[in-house]
């Protein structure tokens, strides 16, 4: 098994994709399988959950010649992206035959390469079957800008609220230190719709969303998927058929 990555932007989204990631869980089970690299988990109070697909085409070069679902320490991998600079192109590598490591190569032309091996961890997995759900507002939006948002909040409390109706959208927080309201204009969303007649608000916690919108520096746009009394879904694209996806579960309350 051997995968490179030498384009710029995508040694940036694969380095910075596990240097967040060891905030919901701190270990992980990664299939490399033969047609795409995958990985589904949950954070640690299941609260959240994640999805990562990149298809071989997206590699420079991806050699898989058998499924191989490795158990790795998200935590060691995080600090070892950390040490990548910019020139580092990544090589994931693992003997056939050995099994027991997988080795990460930070390698370059330019500057000093670094190379390391960490030990495969056996872990046990149950894959979650995700429904395909329609939900009632869909929006695309700038993802910094969302992130900024989502940041300013968390000063003012533990939950955001989300408010939609046909002509509107608007965030809010409260605690006891005072209160924040943003109305966004739909004019300064790439795109927006809500079901007919549709207008609800609804709860979710903010630091697992904050968790997720840090994952802005992958992709300028964001795509939020809500309804009520259903996770949310949130998507980074990475290309064609390629993304990071999450399903954030409301807070359930009466208004």
């Amino acid at each position: 098994m051997k995968l490179v990555i030498i384009d710029d932007n995508d040694k940036n989204s694969f380095t910075q994709i596990f240097k967040r990631l060891n905030v919901f869980t701190e270990l992980l089970n990664i299939r490399f399988e033969e047609e795409r690299l995958y990985f589904q988990g949950m954070d640690q109070s299941h609260v959240s959950l994640f999805e990562l697909v990149l298809k071989k085409e997206w590699f420079d070069e991806y050699n898989v010649s058998k499924p191989i679902i490795l158990g790795i320490n998200i935590s060691i991998l995080s600090k070892i992206f950390g040490m990548r600079s910019k020139e580092h192109n990544i090589v994931l590598e693992m003997d056939d035959e050995e099994g027991d490591k997988l080795y990460i190569g930070l390698e370059s032309e330019k500057v000093l390469s670094k190379n390391f091996k960490i030990p495969i961890i056996d872990l046990d997995e149950s894959l979650m079957e995700i429904p395909d759900v329609e939900y009632s507002v869909d929006f695309v939006g700038y993802s910094k800008k969302i992130e900024e948002i989502v940041k300013e909040m968390s000063v003012f409390g533990d939950s955001i609220f989300m408010s939609f109706t046909e002509n509107s959208m608007k965030l809010s927080s409260e605690g006891d230190d005072g209160s924040m309201v943003v109305d966004i204009k739909l004019e300064d969303l790439e795109e927006y719709s809500i079901e007919e007649n549709g207008t609800f608000k609804i709860e979710y916690p903010l630091k697992y969303l904050l968790w997720i919108m840090d994952y802005s520096v992958i992709s300028d746009s964001v795509s939020i998927h809500v309804s009520d009394k259903i996770p949310m879904k949130v998507v980074y694209s990475l290309g064609e058929e390629n993304y990071i996806k999450f399903w954030l579960a409301p807070k359930f309350n009466d208004y």
